[in-house]
């Protein structure tokens, strides 16, 4: 069956989205993910292809909530510009990481600054898709707090109208979106 839907697709020349795959007499859909789609409770906003050939990513939470960085502060340690999740673990008496801990699985994060770079630069993609799922949609004007610190009493967060990074104090509720990567 797999072999004749492939020969009739080469035979007239269509673009193949996906094919059924047979498995152990089951139908799955193999087909590769786009930014906007739902995948693994969220949103995917990243996409890449990793050295296994597979494709590889980020998804967004569908929903946010406002919570301070830490209360109260102190120095963790969380400095990188790319490991959320290491820079998530370091986080202690934090409401925004409780947040997150309390409403998803343990391969949600606080994203870094990178990650909410790159959400900033797909914001009008990915709301498209939350309101589309009945999702909270990402705020245009919001600040979003990101998993990295800048020494005990302040953090990163990024600011969704300009697309900048700033370090505010860590007892400020901004908006939390959680990340996974897959």
């Amino acid at each position: 069956m797999n072999k004749l839907i492939i020969v009739i697709a080469l035979v007239i020349n269509l673009t193949v989205i996906w094919l059924p795959k047979v498995t152990m007499g089951f139908q799955q859909p193999v087909g590769e993910l786009s930014i906007g789609d739902e995948h693994l409770g969220g949103i995917v906003f990243y996409l890449y292809k990793g050295e296994d050939g597979r494709q590889h990513g980020l998804v967004v939470s569908p929903t946010e909530a406002l919570a301070a960085w830490q209360s109260p502060v102190s120095l963790v340690n969380a400095g990188s510009t790319t490991d959320g999740p290491e820079n998530y673990k370091l986080m202690v008496d934090s409401p925004a990481k409780d947040w997150i801990t309390s409403n998803f699985s343990s391969e949600w994060y606080l994203p870094t600054l990178n990650e909410l770079s790159i959400l900033w630069v797909v914001r009008f993609k990915i709301n498209e898709a939350l309101q589309k799922g009945s999702h909270t949609p990402l705020s245009m004007d919001g600040y979003y707090w990101s998993s990295r610190e800048r020494g005990e009493k302040f953090a990163y967060f990024f600011n969704f109208e300009d697309g900048d990074p700033y370090t505010y104090g860590k007892e400020v509720k901004y908006s939390v979106r959680a990340v996974r990567a897959f």
